[in-house]
């Protein structure tokens, strides 16, 4: 039967060097000693990792939970006046099969 109960990731170490950057992003937007920044991490972290709560946003799905697919998004509509509006060639290119091209860049 414990098979069954979901498991619960692991608490982080946010001292870790591989937090670094999440840390000093904390410390640099609200002001706090390094310390302090981790202690906030791991109280974000512990709020938002309760065990007992249901699984929600990204976490892995129950065998047998099946979510429909989200809508496709909608490209926004196009405005016609801000096409791009190029006036029609009255001589357009030719290709001319006995044209020489010539350079004088050093071979």
């Amino acid at each position: 039967m414990d098979d069954q109960q979901p498991q619960w990731p692991q608490h982080p170490n946010f001292a870790l060097l591989a937090f670094q950057g999440i840390v000093e992003l904390v410390m640099a937007r609200a002001e706090l000693s390094r310390e302090e920044a981790i202690e906030a991490l791991e109280q974000h972290w512990i709020q938002d990792n309760l065990q007992g709560e249901h699984q929600q946003g990204d976490q892995p799905r129950q065998e047998g939970e099946h979510r429909p697919p989200p809508p496709p998004v909608q490209p926004p509509p196009i405005d016609q006046e801000c096409l791009p509006q190029r006036p029609l060639e009255t001589n357009p290119p030719v290709f001319n099969v006995d044209a020489i091209v010539s350079s004088n860049l050093p071979m």
